[in-house]
């Protein structure tokens, strides 16, 4: 999979590994790495290595959806380091810490790329209930962010570049004698420098890979290394779009007339090779049929690649490098600069530099389901911290300036084009005292200052008022308080059950190893799970640059995602919540089994986390409501004395759920959902809940001309103690409310015993109400034999899809359907659900 990704230049890794296979020199780094010291005395064997095109590789674990498996992605690195290590070789890693603006336009097309990947996986999501095969691959947010941190805490050294992350490598690896480079980006062996050695073909178990030989490129090609950068821009890289000189690739290829597999890079070596600058001083790139603007293009694309003390034959004259200009340089204290920079370069924080050397900062794509009307973007969600970040990192200019500063961002988000940068200006946390200053902030007495730190850091997520509670909680679970605590004020929508998932798994993930996370099964991919994964996952990022800006109130190892967060624990922590698992059951225990958790103080620390957080939203004006959107599988819900079912998957949706006595086969109880406002309070707060014994039918969360449909139908139709009595009455009062109806209702099939492979289930579809929207109310029913089998329920759903789609009113989007079987008395639950649009 690694080998198709085409970094650097167009079409050339294509070229190398297909048509020119004698490029591709098979290595052993063991090998390799004698032969270096018998030539390099006093230095050991070192390799340079691309930590963003490495990424691929080290993420190797199985899921990646749910937000990423941290723990097991820490043992991946460490093991990667290992091997490295015990074959004699030093390892020195480069990411990139910036976006160079000439190549800002590459950047862009591939973040919409990706959005559009990302969609695709969604829908997947939404249509298979499973995590998509290894071709959707979509890398968890924040990885390349907390990679660096992650290679720190295993003793490498570790490098953010501050110009293009390519150049820096190359330039490294050249001053430093290195052995070679490891990555995935054709422009290494454009560059005149070391070996370039291929990361997808790596294989640790015998230190083995592919060493791409510029030398025999330039062979094949009949081209001098020089010529190189040339050839790149023509075929198109990160600085010439690949379209820019088509016509030029066009020419060259009719000109060449043979019929050779690789002919277009081949015929664009031969079109060098005929303008190449002679002796009399004629010069090559203005023999091209190049207008003025793309020779300047291609000059700049060719001293892209040029290391310090290199020359080419390609350019009149070469400028000396020039230092990045600081757009903020005159605003901010020298002393903050040059720390921020070299915090920055050493990878020991994350956003500041940016903010204050280039006044930009971008973000990449995350995991976020465009179709999601509930969740906001995280870019939208998290931007009141990074308004508060820049207010903290940036000083307000006097009234006389006549303007303020403010920050770009470059942010990937549903929706978002990409077309400019989003300009923020920043804003002030609330602080008794105003914002501190910088100096003070960073450089203060460890001792006066700590305090101030970390009230500072509190205000950026505007939650000073927990500064006394804290005090009894490591950073870690400082860091998951905050975060899901502003997740849950900011988000409006998020429920009681998703805090009770993120907090039980971050109580839980501090008792468990990597391999007993990694082994964590969940029944099904819940797409809105998957959303809010990515969204915390990306908040940790957030709370890093808070961690940066303040002065590091906590160490930043703590508040890293290994810490704090494991994809499938939370996934399972999820659907445990949202189908009324009790609070035991969240901590690893078995309720119903009569087991107490693993050890009795993980409820009391969830307990506590869960008061903190509720405690500080009802504060801030918010209460939290307990909004159940599923049943998980195996989950008998009948123990549990009350009904949850699932809310709204859509635009609208319409939930069923019938429960039948484990022991008689009758009905207990039917329960639907309609409204896509529905909510059912949570016994936590004090709210009713349905039990058995009390009303059954959720009339709470219905409209009020549904309520006095209800009050108004025949004795027999509110019966409870007939099958199927529940589901008549949703039936006729549907009846009542659309009006005029073509399809003709069935009579009343229900039989006067109950029988086990005779029960019948009403499958109920709709569509938006009629009453102010363009769409025609319709309920369809479906009279189905309950029979306990999957394949059963395929039938049902393909004939509700016929139904809907001849009626050309409706369609479906998405349908579930679950039984629940008591394994020894034969009862259970049937539950229908069904969106539309």
């Amino acid at each position: 999979f690694l080998t198709c990704i085409d970094m650097g230049v167009k079409g050339l890794q294509y070229f190398m590994e297909t048509c020119s296979p004698e490029i591709c020199l098979p290595v052993d780094l063991r090998q390799m790495a004698v032969a270096y010291a018998r030539g390099h005395h006093d230095i050991i064997p070192t390799v340079v290595v691309d930590g963003m095109a490495c990424l691929r590789y080290w993420y190797q674990c199985q899921a990646w959806v749910h937000g990423g498996q941290w723990r097991e992605y820490m043992h991946l690195l460490e093991k990667f380091v290992g091997a490295f290590t015990a074959a004699g070789l030093r390892l020195v890693f480069f990411f990139d810490g910036t976006v160079e603006e000439q190549k800002r336009a590459e950047w862009v097309k591939r973040r919409l790329r990706v959005n559009k990947d990302i969609v695709r996986i969604f829908h997947y999501i939404k249509d298979h209930c499973q995590q998509p095969d290894g071709e959707m691959l979509c890398l968890p947010s924040g990885l390349a962010t907390f990679t660096r941190f992650a290679l720190k805490s295993l003793g490498q050294e570790t490098w953010c570049s501050v110009r293009e992350g390519d150049f820096e490598i190359a330039e490294y690896a050249l001053c430093n004698k290195c052995m070679g480079i490891l990555g995935q980006d054709t422009d290494f062996v454009i560059y005149d420098t070391v070996p370039y050695l291929s990361i997808s073909k790596l294989r640790l178990e015998n230190m083995t890979t592919v060493q791409f030989s510029r030398e025999k490129l330039c062979d094949i090609l009949k081209l001098q290394k020089s010529d190189l950068p040339l050839l790149a821009c023509i075929l198109g890289n990160d600085i010439v779009p690949e379209h820019r000189l088509h016509f030029l690739r066009k020419n060259a290829l009719t000109s060449y007339g043979k019929k050779n597999k690789g002919d277009k890079i081949l015929s664009v070596a031969d079109f060098i090779s005929s303008v190449r600058p002679n002796n009399d001083g004629m010069h090559g790139i203005s023999l091209m049929p190049l207008s003025k603007v793309d020779k300047e293009l291609v000059e700049k694309g060719i001293l892209s690649y040029l290391l310090p003390g290199q020359t080419s034959p390609w350019l009149e004259s070469i400028l000396p490098s020039q230092e990045r200009m600081c757009v903020m340089e005159k605003y901010i204290n020298k002393d903050i600069l040059q720390a921020a920079k070299e915090k920055h370069v050493r990878a020991e924080c994350f956003m500041i530099y940016n903010v204050l050397h280039d006044g930009v900062v971008e973000c990449s794509n995350t995991l976020e389901d465009e179709e999601e009307p509930e969740l906001l973007p995280q870019a939208i969600l998290y931007q009141l911290i990074r308004e508060h970040i820049y207010c903290i990192l940036l000083p307000e200019l006097p009234a006389s300036c006549g303007h303020t500063l403010s920050v770009k961002e470059w942010f990937v988000f549903p929706g978002n084009p990409l077309n400019e940068p989003n300009k923020v200006t920043p804003k002030a946390p609330n602080l008794p005292g105003g914002t501190p200053d910088l100096m003070g902030l960073w450089f203060g007495n460890e001792s006066e200052v700590k305090s101030v730190r970390l009230s500072t850091f509190l205000a950026v997520f505007d939650l000073q008022d927990l500064s006394q509670d804290l005090d009894h909680f490591d950073s870690s679970f400082v860091a998951v308080i905050c975060l899901t605590t502003y997740i849950a004020i900011q988000a409006k929508h998020l429920s009681l059950e998703d805090i009770d998932a993120y907090l039980s798994q971050a109580v839980c993930i501090r008792y468990k190893s990597y391999t007993e996370l990694k082994q964590t099964r969940v029944p099904e991919v819940d797409s809105r799970a998957v959303q809010l994964g990515s969204l915390f996952v990306r908040g940790l990022t957030y709370v890093s640059a808070a961690n940066s800006a303040c002065g590091f109130p906590f160490p930043m190892l703590e508040l890293m995602p290994w810490k704090t967060f494991d994809g499938l624990l939370f996934h399972s922590k999820y659907l445990q919540a949202h189908s009324g698992c009790p609070k035991e059951e969240l901590l690893d225990g078995n309720v119903s089994k009569g087991n107490l958790p693993m050890n009795p103080a993980w409820l009391s620390l969830f307990l506590s986390l869960r008061e903190l957080v509720l405690g500080s939203c009802r504060r801030h004006g918010f209460t939290v409501p307990s909004q159940p959107r599923r049943l998980q599988h195996g989950i008998k819900a009948w123990n549990k004395g009350y009904e949850r079912t699932p809310l709204k998957r859509g635009p609208f949706m319409v939930s069923i759920t019938e429960r039948v006595d484990p022991k008689s086969l009758a009905p207990q109880s039917c329960t639907i959902v309609i409204n896509p406002e529905d909510k059912v309070k949570d016994k936590d707060q004090g709210q009713d809940i349905p039990t058995e014994e009390a009303i059954t039918l959720l009339q709470d969360g219905l409209r009020s001309k549904t309520k006095d449909l209800l009050s108004t139908e025949p004795p027999a139709f509110r019966k409870r103690d007939s099958p199927g009595g529940g589901l008549c009455i949703i039936q006729q009062y549907i009846l009542k409310m659309i009006g005029p109806f073509t399809a003709q209702v069935p009579p009343r099939p229900y039989p006067s015993t109950p029988n086990p492979l005779s029960h019948p289930l009403l499958a109920l579809c709709s569509s938006m109400p009629a009453l102010t929207l363009p769409w025609k109310l319709l309920f369809l029913p479906l009279w189905a034999q309950w029979q306990y089998s999957v394949k059963a329920l395929i039938l049902h759903r393909q004939r509700l899809e016929k139904i809907c789609t001849s009626s050309g009113l409706v369609s479906i989007t998405r349908m579930n359907a679950e039984v629940n079987a008591e394994e020894l008395g034969g009862g259970g639950e049937v539950a229908l659900h069904v969106c539309f649009s």
